[in-house]
């Protein structure tokens, strides 16, 4: 009996040792607290069963003395993997089957305590060596441990940044170096595995690094991986994700595992580059950086079609018929909020104003004018209007030009300008601009406010603990990393199963024929193949869709959000809103053409002249980023025109002719893209959980 007992408690044992195992490995930072409790409840547990079977049935003082010695020894050997079964007195109690669990449920739990603490003792690394072998969560790959790869760690692992409450099913890993104690000790903190590895073995990236942090063909593992190039340096970023994408084809690794690469860089060469060649091997590449992000972000809590109203029949704008933006300073992030200001500000009946203002506009404007012609030559939409001027924003010259935008009257005074941004690369100076914007306003009695945004990147607890707390009301936050480097912003999944979706409506053939009850299949594989910019030019038309919606006087909710079934449109009533207004689908569709044309004038693209068209596609040149379609909607069949004509003289087959005009009547395909904006989301339903499908409803 004694060897089948040490036999069983040692099996029990080695089961414990695996449980407690994955425990730690899955929850490193809640060991000592489980460790702990366990701690308290087996020594409670111990005395209590060895006191219960030391004590005489005839107790004494001496007796229950001498009990309370024993039991303290025998709780004691429990930690030594020992028990003192065979000591106790043997009775109806001591025999029962409730008496037994409980003894050896402590003996257990002494066990869990003992392998919790030796590989407490033991070390990170093991543990951390540890965690990577259990690991069969979605793994994001982070090179480069720095704030703000920290802080992107921070909000993939946590729920609104709070290390007490954990997002399950992640793992993220970071390899790097160069990090020091404090990094190391931050990664730890926010549930991070720290791999003390050089980036790079030689010239080539670190594979033996790489693999240990999960990136395998293994097809059995359902989780997904993520790899982001997260140092300071462009060049060794590039060089990063050059390697992995060479590694994941030569292996195999499927873009169903490889879920997304990502590079922190703004240089359009590095993009260009990686883009070619995620293209070539069909894996899905994206960029950021922190300007971009500032900017999208700030677009995304202040939309620009919620500054104007419109008229429910015909989609125009009405009361106000001019959106005009003031934006101070022209670095990165001052670029890249005109640039999604284009995106997002165009609408069919209304003049869009873009006034930027920076002391050293003669020295860097140059640079912007060459990479955006477009934008400054007559090919931009009529009613687009960019003023850079060159100005100092403190100097009293500025503040009497601002005086040059106000409408006085009996009423109260008007401020002609809609929002006003401030990113001129100073936290306190920013904010102390918008400030003193807003009291300029008051000043001068302007009744309605314009949008007072701020461009902030620190805290706003370290940024506002000098008193100013007061002076926050009205004023925007927006560029903070907590809210920036987050996987919700940076990686979007959502936003990329939106734009499959898109990308899916423009890949029918029969696009203008998509009729009711025709479901729209986004596939993978198309998405895969796409071009950076193609993905991103569906991305932009799906960051629209909600523009669209709020003109039709439409939202979309989830259940969670309110959405009842009753309320809920159909198909056919979506349809019928633009049967019964066709002059709204008709601007729409005008809409969706100015939007399109900015995003491209946007990203450096520029028409493509009558006497180049031919009769073959692609009709787009990505690489000398030229389209015949950049023209305004009028001119539109003009061009659809010289296709057909170039086709027809270019011996094609009659059938290839009639599927020609069919294919270039573009105002058409405009406005289908209006119509398909039901089964765009219908598309998107199919693709996620119950709790995240949308439906649409009229707003309220």
């Amino acid at each position: 009996m004694m060897i089948l007992e040490i036999a069983a408690l040692l099996l029990t044992g080695l089961l414990i040792l695996l449980i407690f195992a994955v425990i730690m490995a899955k929850s490193q930072d809640k060991a000592p607290r489980v460790t702990f409790m366990l701690l308290i409840i087996s020594l409670i547990t111990g005395m209590t069963v060895y006191l219960i079977g030391y004590i005489p049935a005839q107790g004494s003082i001496g007796g229950d003395a001498r009990a309370l010695l024993q039991a303290l020894c025998s709780t004691g050997k429990m930690f030594t993997f020992d028990n003192d079964f065979i000591a106790i007195q043997h009775n109806g109690i001591t025999n029962s089957l409730a008496y037994l669990i409980v003894f050896w449920a402590g003996h257990v739990l002494t066990i869990a305590v003992v392998v919790m603490a030796g590989f407490s003792i033991l070390g990170k690394k093991l543990l951390s060596k540890m965690r990577r072998f259990f690991n069969f969560y979605d793994t994001y790959i982070i090179f480069g441990a720095n704030a703000k790869s920290i802080c992107l760690a921070r909000n993939i692992l946590t729920k609104d940044g709070s290390q007490r409450s954990r997002k399950s099913g992640r793992c993220v890993v970071f390899i790097d170096e160069t990090a020091d104690d404090k990094t190391k000790l931050e990664i730890g903190d926010v549930g991070g595995i720290y791999i003390d590895s050089p980036i790079f073995s030689g010239n080539t990236l670190n594979i033996k690094a790489l693999k240990k942090a999960g990136l395998k063909n293994l097809r059995l593992t359902r989780k997904s991986i993520y790899v982001f190039a997260f140092t300071d340096d462009d060049m060794v970023n590039f060089n990063i994700i050059i390697d992995v994408l060479n590694f994941s084809h030569e292996q195999g690794i499927p873009d169903m595992l490889l879920k997304g690469l990502y590079i922190h860089t703004d240089s359009e060469a590095i993009i260009d580059e990686l883009s070619k060649k995620a293209q070539e091997y069909a894996y899905n590449f994206n960029y950021f950086c922190e300007s971009d992000l500032a900017a999208r972000k700030l677009f995304d809590t202040c939309p620009l079609y919620k500054l104007l109203n419109f008229a429910s029949k015909t989609g125009l704008p009405v009361q106000k018929m001019t959106l005009t933006i003031l934006i101070l300073g022209f670095g990165k992030t001052g670029r890249q909020i005109l640039r999604k200001a284009l995106y997002n500000g165009q609408f069919e009946g209304c003049t869009f104003e873009t006034v930027v203002v920076d002391k050293n506009m003669r020295e860097i404007d140059g640079h912007f004018k060459n990479n955006f012609p477009a934008l400054f030559s007559d090919e931009k939409p009529e009613k687009l209007k960019i003023d850079l001027i060159e100005k100092n924003i403190q100097s009293d010259s500025f503040y009497r030009s601002l005086e040059k935008y106000i409408n006085k009257s009996d009423t109260g005074n008007e401020f002609k300008i809609d929002m006003v941004v401030s990113c001129l690369g100073d936290d306190d100076l920013n904010f102390e601009i918008v400030a003193d914007v807003r009291r300029f306003l008051k000043k001068h009695s302007v009744v309605n406010l314009p949008v007072l945004s701020a461009h902030i990147t620190d805290k706003r607890y370290q940024l506002f603990s000098t008193g100013k707390e007061e002076d926050l009301d009205g004023i925007h936050i927006f560029g903070e990393y907590d809210e920036l480097f987050t996987d919700n912003i940076l990686i979007n999944e959502q936003m990329d199963l939106m734009a499959k979706a898109v990308d899916a409506s423009y890949r029918y053939a029969e696009l203008a024929e998509l009729s009711e009850g025709k479901k729209l299949e986004a596939n993978d594989q198309d998405w895969a193949a796409l071009s950076t910019h193609m993905k991103n030019s569906n991305r932009a038309y799906a960051g629209f869709m909600g523009a669209f919606l709020y003109i039709l006087g439409l939202d979309c909710k989830t259940k969670d959000e309110g959405a009842t079934e009753e309320e809920t449109l159909s198909e056919e009533e979506f349809r019928n809103i633009f049967a019964e207004n066709p002059v709204l689908q008709e601007n729409l569709g005008k809409t969706e053409h100015l939007r399109w044309n900015s995003f491209h004038y946007a990203s450096g693209w520029v028409k493509k002249p009558m006497n180049e068209i031919t009769g073959q596609k692609p009709r787009a040149d990505e690489i000398n980023k030229v389209h015949p379609c950049l023209v305004p909607w009028e001119e539109l069949p003009v061009v659809g025109k010289m296709i057909i004509k170039k086709s027809k003289n270019s011996g094609l087959p009659q059938s290839e002719i009639v599927k020609a005009i069919e294919d270039n009547d573009f105002q058409k395909k405009d406005r289908s893209n209006i119509l398909n904006l039901y089964k765009i989301i219908e598309s998107y339903n199919r693709g996620v959980p119950e709790k995240r499908k949308l439906s649409l409803v009229r707003r309220k």
